[in-house]
């Protein structure tokens, strides 16, 4: 399975597409996003799956840079997965995870961000 991060199983976003901001800015935002908490039923449903033998693949629009910051918030809050890929914002970023998704043979990929998910579906068919 793979699944997207922010506003998926974060409650709150390093990155909005809507909104066009400086990079320097993530530097202020980055604190607010480690102290953020996980969405509960979304680790939960992960966890029963990783339980079951399950594979979790985490693909996030989060920018290589934030990697570190983003192993150590899903270890903190004891969130499983086997792997994570911060793939990077822009315009591409559909087409980025696409490719990770089509490399690790992901059948189920879920993110929150709609317009995003109608991209990856029409890039999978």
């Amino acid at each position: 399975m793979g699944i997207d991060l922010d506003d998926t199983l974060s409650i709150t976003a390093l990155y909005n597409p809507n909104l066009k901001l400086p990079s320097w800015l993530f530097v202020f935002l980055v604190p607010i996003v480690i102290l953020s908490p996980p969405n509960k039923k979304i680790v939960e449903e992960i966890r029963q799956f990783k339980d079951k033998g399950g594979e979790i693949i985490i693909i996030t629009a989060r920018p290589a840079w934030a990697t570190k910051i983003t192993k150590s918030w899903l270890q903190r809050h004891d969130i499983p997965f086997s792997e994570l890929y911060c793939v990077g914002f822009g315009e591409e970023t559909a087409l980025r995870k696409i490719k990770v998704i089509k490399e690790k043979n992901i059948d189920q990929f879920f993110d929150s961000n709609q317009r995003l998910s109608k991209e990856i579906i029409s890039g999978l068919s």
